[in-house]
């Protein structure tokens, strides 16, 4: 799905964010059922519920692609430039047409005069909301394992969280 994110089309974009941001979610709803094929290969035997190690450990296992196979592509998009943004030159009247509908959903918005968020930016909001929900749930659980209190010094504990927020930290003020 990332790699329709490469696709200079709104359409293709905006069904990529959607499906990125449902993808999060199922794994999530996966992990928390003890459904996921890693917590098989941890030890738990089908038909027992697993212990909650053994699926804080398939959950940190399962949800560590989230930062790079979801939040990095769409920080990359959401965060070019409006020119860098832009697909080639083109010549036809069709070409054109696509070239004006993408730059206009990249293009920061103006209501009443004050400039906002692209369209793109908007409906990137999304995956990177549900993928950040994700993580620190999962990191939540592991502190509550661990009796710790949930604070930024105990990200050590979750680096897919880590990675996560450090990938956002460069996107762009919009």
């Amino acid at each position: 799905l990332a790699q329709f994110l490469l696709v200079p089309e709104r359409e293709a974009v905006c069904r990529a964010l959607l499906g990125l941001s449902i993808w999060s979610a199922q794994l999530w709803n996966m992990v928390a059922r003890g459904q996921d094929p890693s917590a098989l290969s941890a030890g738990v035997r089908v038909g027992e519920l697993p212990q909650a190690g053994e699926l804080l450990h398939a959950a940190s296992d399962a949800l560590r692609s989230i930062p790079a196979g979801v939040l990095k592509p769409v920080a990359a998009l959401a965060g070019k430039k409006q020119a860098e943004n832009r697909p080639p030159n083109m010549s036809s009247n069709l070409e054109v047409a696509v070239q004006s509908a993408w730059t206009g959903f990249v293009a920061a918005s103006r209501t009443h005069g004050k400039r906002g968020p692209s369209v793109l930016v908007c409906e990137a909001t999304n995956p990177v909301f549900t993928s950040l929900t994700v993580l620190v749930r999962l990191f939540k659980l592991q502190c509550r394992k661990l009796e710790l209190r949930a604070d930024p010094a105990q990200l050590y504990l979750c680096p897919a969280l880590a990675e996560a927020l450090q990938n956002c930290r460069q996107l762009p003020n919009t």
